[in-house]
């Protein structure tokens, strides 16, 4: 299969909510603070919503659910490889074929009379945030796969252990410099965010939250909140220092 198969082929498996867990469904839907996501729901709270109302009759020839997370990575590292004007092509292709998948598989819900119509509006609503925010987060790493191969942004790839997260190898250096000698929760999320204001994390909340936990076993890092709730002129100071002495450096 080509990549224009694996984007397909992963456009029509999100279209149907059997297909996606509770727990791909909370990693993947907005954030705290996001739009689609206007009551503040924890990834708690949206994983119990979500599977209070995943309610359907068994039908033959179903599987179960099916990982997102290794679709997604299949269709961004066959793309990774492409040269700069397939991945402009393919860009192109996602960004009409996403438009063209908007309908949602619902019929198992009104058809099989399981979900009251509040419930089955209710459900509807956050399925459509669901579906948007994933499809935002795809067409954002394939953009930035993009940039990659184009040299827009002038990373430095080469040196940098994890381009992903990171816009360059000073701003990993800056991250371990900074929370090296300091664990706690509150210091760290300020550095997480200050990090992100000044470009240097790439990614949001929850995708380095996963990151730091796979890649630092012992120091994971719970849901951050906005850079007011963490502000102190003291981290302001040792952020500025840092910084100043890492991204200076020669």
């Amino acid at each position: 299969m080509d990549v224009k198969s694996y984007i397909d082929e992963f456009l029509q498996l999100i279209k149907d909510p059997r297909n996606v867990s509770p727990y791909e469904f909370s990693k993947y839907y907005p954030e705290i603070g996001e739009l689609g996501n206007p009551n503040d729901l924890s990834k708690e709270e949206i994983e119990k919503h979500y599977s209070d109302h995943l309610r359907f009759k068994a039908f033959e020839g179903y599987n179960g659910f099916v990982s997102l997370k290794s679709k997604i990575y299949l269709v961004l590292d066959l793309f990774s490889k492409l040269k700069k004007r397939e991945q402009e092509t393919l860009i192109n292709y996602y960004v009409l074929k996403s438009k063209e998948e908007d309908d949602i598989d619902l019929i198992f819900a009104s058809r099989d009379k399981i979900l009251s119509k509040e419930e089955y509006y209710k459900f509807l609503g956050m399925y459509t945030a669901f579906l948007n925010n994933i499809k935002r987060i795809i067409y954002e790493e394939l953009k930035y796969y993009l940039d990659l191969k184009d040299g827009n942004e002038n990373k430095e790839v080469n040196d940098n252990p994890y381009p992903r997260i990171f816009s360059s190898s000073k701003s990993f250096d800056l991250w371990i410099y900074l929370t090296k000698n300091n664990k706690r929760y509150a210091y760290r999320s300020f550095m997480y965010r200050m990090m992100c204001k000044d470009k240097y994390i790439l990614v949001g909340d929850a995708e380095f939250r996963n990151w730091l936990s796979e890649t630092f076993e012992d120091e994971p890092l719970d849901k951050t909140k906005p850079l007011p709730h963490y502000h102190s002129e003291e981290r302001e100071l040792i952020y500025f220092n840092a910084k100043q002495l890492i991204m200076n450096k020669k």
